[in-house]
């Protein structure tokens, strides 16, 4: 397992070049930071333990799956590329990616919500139909990781979804 954990942490961040390392130290510190914050919102919210789980869980979708596998879809089969601000050689992001965080994170919450909640059974835990409310806290995280700078998106994929479900809940 070491050799495989060294291969792995040798190839992230393949495209950043020379910046590699460093820039993979600055999305784990953003990414860290971001649950920090997480957690102190909701510590200071006046929601039940199990609707504490339950934001918790769903906010972290977009950065589980959206943000993986718009890594994957973008890197591999991206064409289309827009610039963006970052750290790296290579600080650009594809329409294809950005697609990728949105489809993915949306099945992700339905995933979660279907087989783990039942949210969707009429239980009104949201203002409205949770699959409405997934669709566009999944479509603000999908601009949120395109517009967002380089190395910093899982920090804001993760905090600006919960905000989102957040204002969602009753």
């Amino acid at each position: 397992f070491f050799y495989i954990g060294r291969y792995i942490f040798q190839v992230s961040r393949v495209f950043d070049g020379r910046y590699g390392r460093f820039n993979l130290v600055v999305v784990n510190f953003w990414a860290y930071a971001g649950r920090i914050i997480m957690f102190q919102m909701l510590v200071r919210s006046n929601q039940s333990d199990e609707a504490k789980g339950i934001l918790f869980a769903l906010s972290m979708m977009p950065l589980l799956w959206g943000d993986s596998f718009g890594e994957i879809i973008g890197s591999f089969f991206g064409k289309w590329t827009f610039q963006v601000r970052g750290l790296g050689d290579v600080n650009t992001k594809t329409v294809e990616g950005t697609f990728a965080v949105f489809a993915s994170s949306f099945v992700a919450q339905i995933f979660v919500d279907y087989y783990m909640f039942e949210l969707s059974t009429g239980s009104g835990f949201f203002l409205s139909h949770p699959v409405l409310v997934f669709f566009y806290t999944c479509v603000i995280a999908a601009f949120v990781e395109s517009a967002a700078p380089r190395s910093t998106d899982n920090f804001f994929l993760q905090t600006l979804s919960l905000v989102v479900l957040m204002a969602s809940v009753r």
